[in-house]
């Protein structure tokens, strides 16, 4: 079980691993005892500390979150966009579910033929280099009968764009793997198609409006894997929730799908019907969201102000916050000036009753001041 905790060091978030350990017991009590205990290592009174989690939606990860009593609980936010996309949208679309059982029956079926896929595609290979040669010999004749410059066509393969050579697999618990698995199918469908005719299994091949959903699919599963990777680094990904929503919302909305076909339609309004579900707009979300240098800017100021004001306040309360004031109520001269015990005690007790009675203000000022520095630097 890895540990990790985020701060914030000269306006800059940083994120650390407090300790990564191998657990002989999941239950919720060993996970709760193990995470407050390498915790106290480094913040000796958990009790005075914020404490938010976030992890995926197993029963006994969300019941350690309430033993240890959390402010509150994050739902990981891969795993929520995985939950999102299988359970509450495409495992629902009937066309879509037999599709890729489709699929997947077809990568069964062809596990132990990589012989047969390696030959089409050396076949396929080949015949591109002959195609390659004969249209640089049809591009050399046509230079050679003009006097102007013939414009070069692009026809160069971008490089960064990978294109498989095997088929992959799909696996229940990790949706991108169903988009592996789609893009092996259409990087090599020819050679795909020819292998089924091969071994005798012709009602297996893809017809063209299965082609052509899968086409889709793949064009819109393609961002949600850009997500998951950007959710997935070290650095904040919490308060990249309302911007990763916003893109969703953005995909799913009717104006950018006017042309999708109505598998696509119905998988796009269920993920928006449950997108506010799987990613909640929580009030911690909001506080991780303000306390990301990257993205405090996109809270307006005045709830931004509220929000880590609040924050302070329930931090104070816990004894954890102690602001000390510059302002001292003797004079130079007064304090070199010899006194008697009782004058002494008198003046002490005086600044005591003026500091409790100012400290308040005082306190509030500086919060506020720092509060606005930290809005303010970019």
């Amino acid at each position: 079980m890895g540990i990790r905790a985020s701060f914030i060091n000269d306006w800059s978030y940083h994120v650390v691993t407090l300790g990564c350990h191998v657990l002989p017991v999941h239950s919720s009590h060993e996970i709760a005892d193990h995470i407050l205990k390498v915790v106290a290592e480094f913040v000796p009174d958990i009790k005075k500390v914020f404490l938010t989690t976030c992890h995926d939606g197993a029963a006994n990860m969300v019941k350690a979150s309430q033993l240890m009593k959390v402010e509150n609980f994050q739902h990981c936010t891969a795993h929520a966009m995985h939950l999102l996309l299988t359970t509450d949208s495409i495992s629902q679309v009937e066309e879509i579910t037999s599709l890729l059982q489709k699929c997947r029956n077809i990568v069964t079926s062809l596990h132990f033929k990589s012989t047969l896929i390696a030959e089409e595609l050396a076949a396929t290979e080949d015949k591109t280099v002959i195609n390659k040669l004969q249209k640089a010999m049809n591009d050399v004749n046509d230079l050679l009968d003009v006097d102007d410059q013939y414009p070069l066509e692009d026809d160069v393969v971008d490089k960064d764009i990978h294109h498989h050579v095997t088929l992959k697999s799909s696996c229940p618990t990790r949706w991108n793997s169903s988009l592996s698995m789609i893009q092996s199918l259409l990087d090599m469908k020819r050679e795909v198609m020819n292998c089924l005719k091969r071994i005798g299994k012709v009602d297996m091949c893809l017809h063209t409006d299965e082609v052509e959903l899968l086409e889709e699919l793949r064009k819109f599963l393609q961002p949600f894997e850009s997500f998951t990777e950007l959710v997935s680094t070290t650095t904040a990904t919490v308060s990249l929730n309302p911007l990763i929503k916003l893109q969703i919302r953005k995909m799913c909305s009717a104006a950018d799908g006017v042309n999708d076909s109505p598998p696509m339609q119905s998988v796009k309004k269920k993920i928006l019907d449950k997108l506010d579900h799987r990613l909640p707009e929580t009030e911690a979300l909001k506080l991780h969201r303000v306390l990301d240098p990257s993205t405090k800017d996109v809270t307006p100021r005045d709830e931004a102000i509220a929000l880590l004001q609040h924050a302070v306040d329930r931090l104070s309360q816990r004894g954890l916050l102690c602001f000390q004031t510059a302002q001292s109520f003797n004079t130079p001269s007064e304090v070199d000036e010899p006194a008697c015990k009782r004058r002494k005690l008198k003046e002490e007790m005086l600044n005591e009753l003026r500091r409790s009675t100012n400290s308040t203000v005082n306190e509030r000022n500086d919060i506020i001041m720092e509060i606005t520095n930290y809005l303010s630097s970019r």
